[in-house]
Order: C-alpha cells, then structure tokens, then sequence
C-alpha cells in the first residue's frame, strides 16, 4: 500500500524527497514477500518515467546503506541482484557490500547462505571479513531471540575456523558454550560442533574459560538454560576440568534452590559429582544461600530452600539452630500452603534430632521476634507455632532444675516471664496448662508460678515482679 500511495502521489503538487523514495522502493523490490516485490517493481518502472533512476550500481548503493538498519532483511532477491552484477562485471564498493553479505552469511535460510558464500567468494581479498568483525557479528547473532539466527551463528563460527580466521579464545569459548547451554536442542547440537571444530583447528580451548558463561546460564530466564548449565558444569568436571571451588558452590548452591524441579534436579546430580572430586561446599556458603532463600519472592525457591535445610542436615551438615528455627517460624507463616506444609515437615524433622534444650529457647526466641512484628500473618504463624509445642514446652518448664545452670535453660524462664510487647497475644502459664491469651494494654495477667517451679531463681522472682507491676518500653530491668 505504501508503495501504491508512492505511484499515485506522482505528478501531484506533493513532490516526494527523490532519495527517499528510491530507498523505499528498493527496499520493498527485496521484501520477502512477492506481492510487496510487485509493487515495488511497478513503483520502479512509473518513478522511471519521472526522471528518477534506477541504475544497478544505485541499487547495490541503496542496499549497502539499508544494510546496517535494524530492521532491514536480507533476502535472497537481494544478493542475488549484487551476484548477477558481479557477474557481469560489474564494479562495486565492497563496503557497502560488507553488511549485506554478512547479514547474508548468517541468514537462518541455507539458499540465502549460499547466495551470500557465492558473493563473498567472487569478491575474493576485496571483501575483509576481520577477526572482529567475525567475532562481533557471531556473538551478536548468538544472542537473538529466534533460535534458527543463534543457530546460523555457529555454523558460520564452523566455516570460518576451517577457513583459518583467528578468533580470540576467550571470547570464542564464551560463546561457544553458551550455545551449548541453550534451551533449543539444534542451538545446541551446532554449538557443540563448533567446539569439535575449533578444537580440531587447533586453536586453544580452555574448558575452565567456560565458568562465566556458566554462571550466567545458571542465571538465565529460562529453565532449560540453567539445567544446561549446572550439567555442563557436571561433565566438564568428570572430565577432569579444575575450576575456583567457589564458583562451583556458587552453581551447585543456585541450582540447589531454583525454582523448577528439573533444574534442583540437575543440581542434586551435580554436588554428588562436584563431592567425589573432592570439592567442598563451604556449610556457611549454603547456609547463607538457604537463608536468602527463605526470603524470595517466589514461593517455588523458599519451598526449595526450607526443603535444603532439611536435606544439608541428613546429609551430616547440620545447620545452625538458631537458622533453623529462624526459617521454621518464617516458613510456618508464609503465604503459601506449599510452603507451610514443607515448613511443618521440617519443624517435625529437627525436633526428632535436635535436643530440646537447644531447639526450644532458640523457637520461643524466634516466636517472640515474630509476635513484635506488626504484620498479622506473621504473629499468627509464631501463635501456631508455639500452640503445636505447648505441652513440651511446660514439660521442659516443670524439669527444670534448682538452681538452674544451663543458660539455654535460664533463657527460657526468662523469656516466657518478661518478654512483652503491647496490643499482641503473648504467652502466659496458668495453674492448667500452657495457653495462649490476651494481653492488652493497661491489663496485666498475673500468674502464680509456685505452682510450676517450687524454688524460683531470684531472676525469675524479679522478672516476674516486673511483670506484675505492669511493663513499659522504659524499663531498664526489661531492657536489660
């Protein structure tokens, strides 16, 4: 249609720029699609009679310029035009031919390859394909969206190290390994091609110059991507490839708490193969992942990493207890149902193993700093919590010794006694049982504990002695 409009506006008082309606014509004399061709052939021939040209030498000049656009396609119309100028001897600029057979070289299309090999083989040492240029051009395609253009990008990364181009081989490792990690299957085939051909041309190849790409495929959008990544990374260290143990465990440990099955999968494989190597993954290196992991966004990776912590301990990594319950409390409360329930498995699993005199003053602590947190969720998570152990809680409470010497032990009278926090359900014993009730601002409850311990100690006296006489945020016997 714009085209058409371009005919019609001929010997109107509307005068078109004469340069711009050549570019368009030509542009549209090489679209892809037959009908858009007709019209720009007719355009041609009317435009003609108004005095503007249409030379081969014009043409091929157009073509040069539109090129380096963007959105200008190669076609094979297109390159065949400059072959059969070429072959009738027709002098033309190899620079504004550079682009165009570049462009040509890498087409997704094997007859515009070809067209475009047969061009930059008549040109001959005219038409310089550069170490950079190459490069440039590979990585660029490489990186597009449609996979048979990242595809194309190794096939001519093949033909252009049998032809003897010296690529730098970092770079050259870079890529070649990222095709290798990518989602689409021939994407992958042809890179891996290339990395036979490359290594056949001798050119050097270091497998440990891999690790930055990755560590970027680990990090990829797409699953399948980092599930390449973390099984690249497996079999280059079956084969024998030493890399920095920590970007090992920076791999293993993503993949560990992704979000796709698939993926944790790959990495659960992967961390036996990087252990018989005999790399270790620092405990505080996955701790800390599994920490950070509590707190995503996405509900799939704090399930992943609740479901870790569980995993590092039966495996004989026990993590610090007071991460563990930080992350039961946290998880027991969350949003998702998914994420509670893993949260309700592993509270179940740790208190099996983890002696109560250690595991139950760091949950009250926990519980504690959740109830002073004003997001309700939260406080109602830290409530269930701490209703699921109420009965082993009052039986740990009514064990306890005189005088008290563990200072886990002391930390739990202390704070079931003096913690507080306004306006909040807080804990309180009564002569029954361990419950939960309401505490309100200006109403104090006040509980007789001869009942729960026959000597008291002389802090929980005078903690209890604060309690009673109402707490403020001002206390310095709270505070301290």
């Amino acid at each position: 249609a714009a085209l058409q409009f371009i005919v019609q506006m001929k010997g109107q008082e509307l005068n078109l720029p004469q340069d711009e309606v050549t570019v368009a014509i030509v542009k549209g004399m090489f679209d892809s699609d037959s009908d858009v061709r007709n019209a720009a052939t007719t355009a041609r021939e009317e435009m003609s009679k108004s005095g503007i040209e249409f030379t081969p030498e014009k043409i091929i000049s157009v073509i040069g310029k539109l090129s380096s656009e963007e959105s200008f396609r190669v076609t094979k119309e297109s390159l065949t035009a400059v072959l059969d100028l070429l072959n009738a001897g027709t002098q033309l600029n190899p620079s504004e031919l550079l682009n165009l057979v570049i462009k040509g070289l890498i087409h997704p299309e094997s007859d515009v390859r070809d067209v475009a090999t047969m061009i930059r083989k008549k040109m001959g040492a005219q038409l310089q394909l550069t170490s950079g240029l190459v490069m440039a051009t590979i990585n660029k395609a490489a990186a597009d969206s449609e996979w048979k253009i990242r595809r194309s990008a190794f096939w001519f990364l093949s033909e252009m190290v049998k032809e003897g181009v010296q690529l730098p081989p970092v770079e050259l490792t870079a890529v070649v390994y990222k095709g290798m990690m990518d989602g689409d299957s021939d994407v992958k085939n042809a890179a891996t091609t290339s990395r036979d051909d490359v290594k056949s041309a001798g050119i050097t190849f270091s497998e440990a110059d891999s690790m930055p790409a990755i560590i970027k495929g680990v990090s990829d959008e797409g699953w399948k991507v980092r599930r390449e990544a973390i099984y690249m990374l497996t079999e280059l260290i079956k084969t024998g490839t030493k890399f920095n143990p920590a970007d090992v465990a920076t791999v293993v440990i993503k993949g560990l708490l992704d979000a796709d099955s698939d993926v944790r999968d790959s990495a659960v494989a992967a961390r036996q193969v990087v252990v018989e190597a005999g790399i270790k993954l620092s405990s505080s290196q996955v701790g800390g992942a599994i920490m950070k992991g509590i707190s995503d966004e996405q509900w799939k990776i704090r399930r992943a990493a609740i479901n870790l912590m569980v995993e590092e301990s039966k495996s004989g990594s026990q993590p610090p207890i007071g991460d563990v319950v930080s992350a039961i409390v946290k998880c027991l409360s969350d949003s998702d149902s998914d994420v509670r329930e893993s949260a309700r498995q592993a509270r179940e699993y740790f208190a099996g193993i983890i002696p109560e005199h250690q595991f139950i003053p760091q949950l009250l602590y926990q519980c504690f700093a959740a109830l002073a947190s004003d997001d309700q969720v939260v406080q109602a998570g830290a409530l269930q919590v701490l209703a699921n152990y109420q009965q082993t809680i009052s039986n740990m409470i009514a064990k306890i010794p005189t005088p008290l010497k563990s200072s886990e032990q002391l930390n739990i009278g202390f704070w079931l006694l003096i913690r507080y926090r306004l306006n909040l359900q807080i804990i309180i014993y009564n002569e029954q049982n361990f419950t939960l009730q309401l505490y309100e601002e200006g109403k104090l409850n006040e509980v007789d504990l001869s009942k729960f311990i026959d000597n008291p100690l002389e802090l929980i006296q005078m903690g209890f002695k604060s309690w009673k006489q109402g707490l403020r945020k001002d206390d310095e016997r709270v505070k301290n």
